[in-house]
């Protein structure tokens, strides 16, 4: 699981489907605007897209994967 600030300033626990260097793939009941941007844990992005059991956020900032690994690992 993983924190999700939204534009607005509320905070959500999310679960992780997947991650990848350029964006993630989130379960929740929430359905953020297409376009908006939000925080994963303390990493920028945007929604891209909503499926059925979420969300997908594209990361703002060029990941590392180590970086990737101190905050999903």
């Amino acid at each position: 699981t993983s924190t999700l600030q939204l534009e607005n300033g509320t905070t959500l626990e999310v679960t992780l489907i997947d991650v990848s260097l350029s964006g993630a793939s989130l379960q929740t009941d929430i359905r953020p605007a297409i376009g908006s941007d939000v925080l994963l844990g303390k990493l920028r992005g945007r929604v891209m897209r909503h499926h059925e059991k979420g969300i997908g956020v594209e990361f703002l900032d060029i990941q590392e994967p180590e970086a990737l690994r101190r905050h999903f690992m």
